[in-house]
C-alpha cells in the first residue's frame, strides 16, 4: 500500500522519530500480527494499521481509515468496555489487555494488544499498539513460518518479525569495523513499556549503558550475526532470564531483521505462558479423551458417510454390541427406519455448512432387536479452512424416561377422559387459587364453559357472605393437610348461586411441574334446603311459625349478652294467652289453633324491628324487647301489643275478644335470662289472678 506521504500513507504528524518512519511502518505493514497507530484528537481515528489486519479479522487496512466507527464494531459486545478503558490510559503508561475481535464472517477472533499513549512532537495525543492474534489459526502460522525457515526457505524480514516489543538498533563499530555496542533508534511503545524505560529516555542510548549481563551480550550476539549475514535471524523458546527484572529464566522467541544503513529491526515475544498453555491444552486433549472412554454417555466419531470412527464403553452398551462389531456398522443401519429420514436431513445441513451442530431425539434398534429411545447430539467438526473432518456424537440413552412419559401421558389422557363423563365438577386448582383445568361438566353443573374458568381464582367464584369463613376454612385445612371438604355458595354463569361440596387434596410438586391442588365440586343444593328445612323445624313451632320456646331461650341470651356488651337495656315479656281453653271446648281444637295463630300474626304485626318473640307451648309466649331504658317503657310497648290482640276475632258465628295477661321485668346487671324470665312470669300470674288482660311488671326492687 503506497499512497502519497510515504509508505505508510498517511501524512499528519506522528510522534515516531521521522528518520526511522518509513522503516519502521514498513516492517510493520509486512506484521502477521498487527500493528496500529490511532490519533485521538479531536475523534480517534486509524492513523496506520498494518495489512495484516485483513488477515486476522477480514476486513482490510484502508476499509479502517474510511470508517473510524470500524474500530467499535470490530470489538465484540461483551468487550466494547476495554476499548473505553483503552482511550482513558495514562500517557506514557504501557497497558497489556485481551479482547475478542469479531470477524468479517462473525467468528470471534481472541486477541492481546500491548498499547501505549504518546505525544507526538506537535502535542497531538497518540495510542501506539501491537496485538498478537490467540486462535489456533495464529499458532498454525508460526508453526508454518518455523518449518519454511527450517527448510531454508527464508521469508522477508519483517514476516520474521511477528512479535509484540519492537525495536531498531544501529551498530556502533571500531576502526576494524567491529561492532562494539549497539544505539537505540527507536523503539515501539510496547517493546519501552517491557524495557520500563520512557522512549525519549531509550533512543540514543547505548545497550550497554543501560543493560548488562546475559542478556546484553545475546543482544550483541543476535545483531551481529544477522548484520553480518545480511539474513533475518530467527530463534525460538530461547530461554534466558529478563533483563530488567532479573526474574527467573523465562522463554522467548526472537526476530532480528537487518534494515537499511547497517540498522538492525528486533522484536521478541515473551512465550512462557503460551508454553504452559500448549501443555495445558495437550493435557485437556488427553484428559478429554480419558473422559469419554471413562463416559456414562454414550460418545462417538463417525466420518460423512455414517462409519464409526472411534466409540466408547457406554455406546457399545447402548447398541448391545462389543466395539469391534460396532466399528464396522453404520449409524444408518443401528436407526430405526421410521426416524431415518428426519436425521439424514440433519446431517445434509451440517455437510452444506447450513448448520454447526443439531439436536433431535431419535429411536434405534438394539442388537436384540428391542426399540431404543435417544437424544442425539450431533456437531459438524471442520479444519481452519472449513474442510468437513468427522461428526462428534453423544447419545444419552432416554428409552425410560420416554416410556414413563408415555405412561403418564396416558394416565392424564384416562384421568380426563373419567372426569369427562364425571356429574361432578373437577378443578386442578394452583396453591394460590388459581384455576389451571376445569372438567366439561362445569357447563352443565354451572353453567360455566370450563375455558371460561381457566384463569379465574376460586375465591372469586364464592359468595360474599361465605367468602371470610371459606378462606380461613382453606387456610385451616391447608395447614393440617390430608383431604379438605367445605360447603360454601359458589357463583353459577347465569348470575345466581349453588351450594357445592368442594373436597380437595394436594399434589405435591414433580419435577417439571409446580404443586397443585385436585378439587371436586358436588351440588348439594337439594342437601342443603333439607338441612335449612330440618333446622328451621328444629327451631320454631310448626303452627304458629314463632321461634320454639328452647330457641327463643337461647336467642334471648345471646341478645342479653349483646346488649350488655353493647350498653342497652332489654326487657322480658311473658304472655299468657286467655279464654283458649273455653275456644277449645266449645269450637273445637282447630278454632283454637286458629285463634292462636290470629293472636301470633297481630303480636309480631305490632312488636318493634328487633323485637324477638316465641311460643313457649300452649297459650304462653316469650318476647324480647332490646334497647328498652325501663320497666315503664317496656309496659308501654307491650300495652300496645295487648290492645292490637284485643281487636274482635270472628269463629264461625260467633265474636270473641282476645286478651293476653303480661308479666315485663328489665333483666338487671347479674341476672341470668332464666331468672328474668320467671321473673315476668310471677308478674304476669300475679296480674292474671287480678285482673286478666293487664300489663303488669315485675319488679326486683321497690323503686323499679
Amino acid at each position: 500500500m503506497t499512497h502519497d506521504g510515504g509508505p505508510l500513507g498517511r501524512s499528519p504528524a506522528r510522534p515516531l522519530n521521522s528518520s526511522i518512519d518509513d522503516a519502521l511502518f514498513q516492517v510493520a505493514t509486512e506484521l502477521a500480527d498487527v500493528v496500529y497507530l490511532i490519533r485521538l484528537e479531536p475523534d480517534p481515528q486509524f492513523e496506520f494499521v498494518s495489512e495484516s489486519v485483513e488477515d486476522v479479522i477480514g476486513y482490510s487496512a484502508d476499509e479502517h481509515y474510511a470508517d473510524p466507527d470500524l474500530m467499535r464494531r470490530v470489538v465484540d459486545p461483551a468487550d466494547a468496555h476495554i476499548l473505553s478503558e483503552l482511550m482513558r490510559i495514562p500517557e506514557g503508561e504501557p497497558e497489556s489487555f485481551s479482547v475478542r475481535w469479531r470477524h468479517r464472517d462473525g467468528s470471534v477472533v481472541p486477541t492481546h494488544h500491548h498499547a501505549r499513549k504518546l505525544r507526538g512532537d506537535d502535542g497531538s495525543l497518540w495510542v501506539v499498539g501491537a496485538v498478537t492474534e490467540l486462535t489456533e489459526a495464529s499458532r498454525s502460522r508460526d508453526a508454518v513460518i518455523e518449518a519454511r525457515i527450517e527448510a531454508g526457505e527464508m521469508l522477508r524480514a519483517v514476516m520474521d518479525s511477528m512479535l509484540d516489543p519492537h525495536v531498531v538498533f544501529s551498530a556502533l563499530r571500531d576502526d576494524q569495523g567491529g561492532i562494539v555496542d549497539l544505539v537505540y533508534v527507536d523503539a515501539n511503545p510496547v517493546a519501552c513499556a517491557y524495557l520500563r524505560i520512557p522512549r525519549e529516555g531509550l533512543i540514543g542510548k547505548r545497550l550497554f549503558s543501560l543493560f548488562s549481563g546475559e542478556s546484553a551480550s545475546l543482544l550483541m550476539t543476535w545483531a551481529a550475526q544477522t548484520l553480518g549475514r545480511g539474513a533475518a535471524l530467527s530463534l525460538d523458546g530461547v530461554v534466558m532470564e529478563s533483563a530488567v527484572t532479573h526474574r527467573a529464566q523465562r522463554y522467548f522467541d526472537v526476530r532480528a531483521v537487518p534494515l537499511p544503513g547497517g540498522q538492525v529491526s528486533l522484536t521478541w515475544r515473551d512465550v512462557t505462558e503460551q508454553r504452559r498453555v500448549a501443555r495445558q491444552v495437550a493435557d485437556s486433549e488427553r484428559a478429554l479423551r480419558r473422559t469419554m472412554d471413562d463416559s456414562a454417555i454414550g460418545m462417538c466419531l463417525i466420518d460423512g458417510d455414517g462409519r464409526f470412527l472411534t466409540v466408547n464403553e457406554a455406546l457399545c452398551d447402548f447398541f448391545g454390541y462389543p466395539a469391534d462389531v460396532l466399528i464396522t456398522k453404520t449409524w444408518q443401519e443401528l436407526t430405526l427406519e421410521a426416524d431415518l429420514n428426519t436425521d439424514l436431513a440433519q446431517v445434509e445441513r451440517v455437510l452444506a455448512g447450513q448448520i454447526d451442530s443439531y439436536r433431535l431425539t431419535k429411536r434405534y434398534v438394539h442388537a436384540d432387536g428391542r426399540v431404543l429411545v435417544g437424544d442425539l447430539s450431533v456437531s459438524g467438526i471442520r479444519t481452519e479452512e472449513g474442510e468437513f473432518l468427522h461428526f462428534v456424537s453423544q447419545i444419552v440413552d432416554i428409552t425410560e424416561q420416554t416410556q414413563l412419559r408415555e405412561e403418564l401421558e396416558r394416565s392424564h389422557r384416562e384421568y380426563e377422559l373419567l372426569t369427562q363423563y364425571s356429574v361432578d365438577v373437577i378443578l386442578r386448582v394452583a396453591l394460590d387459587g388459581t384455576i389451571l383445568w376445569a372438567s366439561s361438566s362445569s357447563q352443565e353443573q354451572l353453567g360455566w364453559d370450563p375455558h371460561e374458568l381457566v384463569g379465574r381464582r376460586n375465591m372469586d367464584l364464592v359468595h360474599p357472605d361465605d367468602l371470610e369463613w371459606f378462606r380461613e376454612e382453606a387456610q385451616r385445612l391447608a395447614r393440617e393437610g390430608g383431604d379438605s371438604s367445605i360447603q360454601a355458595r359458589f357463583q353459577t354463569a347465569d348470575g345466581g348461586y349453588a351450594w357445592l361440596d368442594a373436597v380437595g387434596r394436594e399434589v405435591p410438586a414433580t419435577d417439571g411441574r409446580q404443586a397443585y391442588r385436585v378439587v371436586r365440586l358436588r351440588n348439594v343444593d337439594r342437601l342443603m334446603e333439607e338441612q335449612e328445612q330440618l333446622t328451621y323445624e328444629a327451631h320454631h313451632d310448626p303452627m304458629t311459625g314463632l321461634l320454639a320456646g328452647h330457641e327463643a331461650r337461647r336467642r334471648v341470651s345471646r341478645m342479653a349478652e349483646r346488649c350488655r356488651q353493647e350498653g342497652r337495656g332489654l326487657a322480658i315479656a311473658y304472655c299468657d294467652l286467655d279464654g283458649l281453653k273455653e275456644i277449645n271446648d266449645t269450637h273445637g281444637h282447630a278454632a283454637g289453633d286458629e285463634y292462636i295463630r290470629a293472636v301470633c300474626q297481630r303480636m309480631t304485626e305490632t312488636l318493634r324491628d328487633g323485637d324477638l318473640v316465641g311460643r313457649l307451648g300452649g297459650d304462653e309466649f316469650l318476647v324480647a324487647l332490646p334497647g328498652i331504658h325501663g320497666a315503664d317503657e317496656a309496659a308501654d310497648v307491650m300495652t300496645k301489643v295487648s290492645q292490637a290482640v284485643a281487636e274482635p276475632w270472628r269463629i264461625g258465628a260467633f265474636t270473641v275478644t282476645p286478651s293476653l295477661s303480661i308479666g315485663v321485668t328489665v333483666v338487671q346487671p347479674g341476672d341470668t335470662v332464666d331468672a328474668a324470665v320467671d321473673r315476668a312470669d310471677a308478674a304476669m300470674y300475679h296480674g292474671k289472678r287480678t285482673a286478666p288482660g293487664r300489663v303488669s311488671i315485675g319488679r326486683t326492687r321497690p323503686e323499679q
